[in-house]
């Protein structure tokens, strides 16, 4: 009974090679149940409070409507709005260069918008006023 009463929620997990890992799939699945169950005895919070206290780099694992409102990406912008045709959101290039600043991409053009002044840039038609636009 005290034994049980000293174990700690990771104590069935080892310490796992990558050679280990790649012995098959049996390995990373029997680490991924032992994590699974080690995991379930705590919070997400109690478990990031240890995992910061210890310095273990850990985060959340977002469903993919909860990523906008994540504070890093809130803070980093990293997700923006482009106004065009309809406005679309879209991911930010996420390097950051010093001394080079990344531009917003340009809305697509509208079918046919610039058909006539590419036609006379290239030469290709003797009449481009001819060509209509869609």
């Amino acid at each position: 009974m005290t034994a049980s009463l000293r174990r700690r929620p990771l104590d069935g997990v080892r310490v796992v090679t990558f050679a280990q890992l790649y012995q098959g799939p049996y390995a990373t699945m029997l680490l991924a149940v032992r994590l699974s169950r080690a995991l379930a005895t705590r919070t997400y919070t109690q478990w990031q409070e240890t995992f910061d206290r210890i310095g273990v780099p850990a985060g959340p694992v977002h469903r993919l409507d909860e990523v906008p409102h994540d504070p890093h990406v809130l803070a980093r912008q990293a997700i923006r709005s482009l106004d065009g045709r309809p406005r679309r959101r879209y991911v930010r290039q996420p390097l950051r260069l010093s001394g080079y600043s990344a531009h917003d991409p340009a809305p697509a053009p509208r079918l046919g918008e610039h058909t006539a002044s590419l036609l006379r840039e290239l030469d290709t038609s003797p009449h481009p006023e001819e060509v209509t636009e869609p």
